[in-house]
C-alpha cells in the first residue's frame, strides 16, 4: 500500500489529501453537532444557527467570495506572480470588508431590528469572515502547487481546535451564544494570522489596482449567483426565524445537519465528475457521458437515500430526543441534496461552454421562487414547510438549467444525448417517491429497515458496474491533475 501511494504524482497525492482534509473537516463538524444541541438550549442553538446564516449571505458583500471563482481564473490569468495576486486579494478582501462593516455600523438600528445580532456579535463576524477569506486564500494558493503537508496540518488542528474552544467557552460563560461565536472568531484569528504570515514572506502585494480591476470585472457580476445560492441554502433558516422562533429554527438546522452528511461524498464525486465531462466533451464521446451519467446519478441517489432510513436515529443522536419531530423532513432534505447534484451536470455543460450568465439566471430566479413560497407557507404549516419549498426550487433549478443544457449543445452543433434525462428523471422521481413513502412510516423501524434492506441488495448485485464507475473517475482525476501540471 505505501508503495504504491509513493509511486502516485504529486496531484493525485494532493487530491487525496485535499479530499480527506475536507472530510476530517466537515466530519469533526458533523459529530460535534450532538455536544452543542445538548449544551445549547433549543432556542440558544436556534440563534447561533441564525447568526450563522446570517454570515453567509454578508460574507458574499464584505468578502466577494474571492476566494472561489475569481481566484482561480487570475491564478490561471497571473501565473508568473501568483503570490502578488493572492497578496492582492487578501488586501482587497480587507478593504471591502471595512466597506460593509462601516455600512452596518451607521445603519445599525435598523440592522438590530432585522437581524437581531447584537454590535459585539457583528465585529466577530466581520473578524470571522476576513480570517477565513486569509485562510481560503492561502489554501487554493497551495492546491495550485499541489502543497499540501502543510495544509493538512493546520486543517486537521483548526478542526480541533474549534470544537474544543467552543465547548470550553459555552461551559465557562452565561452568555453561551456569545461565547461560541466567540470561540469561532477567536480560531479563525489565530490560524488566519499564521496563513496571513506564510502569505506576506512570499509576496507584500496587498495593493494592485490591475489585480483589484481584474478581480471585480469577474466577481461582481457574479454577485447576484452568490446571492441567489446563499439563499436557497440559508433563507429557510433565516425565514423560519423570523416567521415562527429560534427554536424551530433549530430543529429545522438538526435535520438539515443530518441531510447534508452526503454533501461531503457528493463534492468530491462532483470534483472528479467535471474534469472526466471536460475530457468526454473534447473528444466528442457524448454516448460515454450518457450512460456514465446515468449510473452515477443512480449512485447519488442511493447515497442520498441513506439518511432518509436512519433519519429518528440520527436526530437522537445530534440532538437528543428534543428533537425528534425533525425526523420528518429529513427525507425531503435528502432529496434536495440529490437534487443540488443534478442541476449540477447541466452547469457543468455550460461552464465547458462559458455561459456562465444562464448559472446566474438560473439562481436567482430559483432564489426569488423560494423566498415567495417560503413566505407564504412557512407560515401556514411551520417549519417543516421550507424542506418542501427548497427542494421545488431546486427542481425548477434543474428544469431551466437542462433546457438551458439543450439549447447550448443545440447551438453548438451537438445533435447526440449527452444525457439520457428520461432514465434520469425516473430515479429522481422513485427517489421522491420513496422520500415521501419514508416521512410516512419513519416511526416504523422495520418497514424502514426492510427497504433498505432491498435497496443494498440491489447495489451489491450491481457492484460491478458501480465499482466500473468510481475507477473510471479515479482515472479522469488523475489524468486532469497531470494535464495541469
Amino acid at each position: 500500500m505505501i508503495q504504491k501511494y509513493k509511486k502516485l504524482s504529486n496531484g493525485v497525492k494532493a487530491s487525496l489529501w485535499f479530499m480527506l482534509c475536507n472530510i476530517i473537516q466537515k466530519g469533526i463538524a458533523f459529530i460535534t453537532v450532538p455536544i452543542f444541541t445538548r449544551l445549547l438550549t433549543s432556542s440558544q442553538y436556534g440563534e447561533y444557527s441564525l447568526f450563522l446564516s446570517w454570515q453567509e449571505v454578508v460574507s458574499i458583500f464584505a468578502t466577494l467570495n474571492l476566494n472561489y471563482q475569481v481566484f482561480n481564473n487570475g491564478m490561471i490569468k497571473y501565473k508568473n506572480d501568483k503570490d502578488g495576486y493572492t497578496m492582492s486579494m487578501v488586501g482587497l478582501g480587507l478593504i471591502s470588508s471595512l466597506i460593509v462593516f462601516t455600512i452596518i455600523m451607521i445603519a445599525f438600528p435598523l440592522w438590530y431590528k432585522f437581524t437581531n445580532i447584537n454590535i459585539m456579535s457583528v465585529c466577530l463576524m466581520f473578524i470571522n469572515m476576513y480570517f477565513l477569506l486569509v485562510m481560503g486564500l492561502w489554501t487554493v494558493r497551495n492546491r495550485f502547487d499541489y502543497k499540501y503537508k502543510m495544509l493538512t496540518l493546520l486543517t486537521i488542528l483548526m478542526a480541533i481546535a474549534n470544537p474544543i474552544l467552543g465547548i470550553i467557552f459555552v461551559k465557562a460563560s452565561s452568555q453561551q451564544v456569545l461565547a461560541r461565536i466567540l470561540s469561532t472568531a477567536l480560531v479563525s484569528t489565530v490560524f488566519g494570522i499564521i496563513c496571513f504570515g506564510f502569505l506576506l514572506k512570499k509576496s507584500r502585494k496587498v495593493f494592485s489596482i490591475e489585480y483589484w480591476k481584474y478581480a471585480l470585472k469577474i466577481d461582481l457580476p457574479l454577485i447576484p449567483h452568490y446571492i441567489s445560492m446563499v439563499i436557497l441554502h440559508s433563507s429557510d433558516r433565516i425565514m423560519i426565524g423570523y416567521l415562527v422562533n429560534s427554536s424551530a429554527t433549530a430543529f429545522y438546522s438538526v435535520s438539515y445537519n443530518v441531510a447534508l452528511i452526503m454533501q461531503i461524498v457528493l463534492n468530491s464525486i462532483n470534483a472528479s465528475f467535471i474534469p472526466w465531462v471536460y475530457q468526454k466533451l473534447e473528444s466528442r464521446d457524448y454516448d460515454k457521458i450518457k450512460s456514465f451519467s446515468l449510473y452515477l446519478v443512480g449512485i447519488v441517489a442511493i447515497l442520498c437515500s441513506l439518511p432518509m432510513f436512519f433519519a429518528p436515529e440520527a436526530v437522537s443522536i445530534l440532538g437528543g430526543s428534543q428533537y425528534i419531530d425533525a425526523a420528518s423532513v429529513i427525507p425531503v432534505l435528502s432529496t434536495s441534496v440529490f437534487m443540488i447534484f443534478f442541476y449540477s451536470m447541466f452547469i457543468i455543460i455550460e461552464m465547458y461552454f462559458e455561459k456562465g450568465i444562464y448559472t446566474t439566471i438560473g439562481s436567482v430566479s430559483a432564489a426569488i421562487i423560494n423566498i415567495i413560497l417560503n413566505l407564504i407557507f412557512i407560515r401556514i404549516f411551520g417549519y417543516k414547510a421550507a424542506a418542501f419549498t427548497t427542494l421545488f426550487s431546486y427542481m425548477v433549478l434543474a428544469f431551466f438549467h437542462y433546457i438551458i443544457c439543450k439549447k447550448i449543445l443545440y447551438s453548438n452543433d451537438i445533435k447526440e444525448k449527452v444525457f439520457d434525462i428520461k432514465k434520469m428523471s425516473l430515479i429522481a422521481l422513485i427517489l421522491f417517491g420513496l422520500s415521501m413513502l419514508i416521512t410516512l412510516i419513519y416511526k416504523y423501524f422495520i418497514l424502514r429497515y426492510l427497504i433498505l434492506g432491498v435497496i443494498v441488495i440491489t447495489a451489491i448485485l450491481n457492484r460491478n458496474k458501480l465499482i466500473g464507475i468510481i475507477s473510471d473517475l479515479k482515472k479522469s482525476k488523475s489524468v486532469a491533475k497531470k494535464n495541469k501540471s
